[in-house]
């Protein structure tokens, strides 16, 4: 099993509101599960205001259940 980081994202946005973070999420951490060998996947989050909405809490809900906390 491979050992891989990923990340810092980085926004080129002014503004991140939960709709342009969930993108970033379906785009680029949802698409990790389909690597070989993707093995354990962890997500670190702040509880930052866009990060903690019911719309992105929804999606890691259903792609992650039970796995994931923040």
């Amino acid at each position: 099993m491979c050992n891989r980081i990923f990340g810092p994202f980085v926004f080129t946005e002014k503004t991140i509101n939960c709709v342009i973070f969930l993108d970033t999420l379906e785009l680029f951490l949802f698409q990790l599960d389909n690597l070989p060998n993707a093995g354990n996947i962890y997500l670190q989050m702040d509880r930052a205001p866009p990060h903690y909405r019911d719309l992105v809490r929804a999606a890691l809900d259903e792609k992650f259940p039970n796995t994931w906390i923040s």
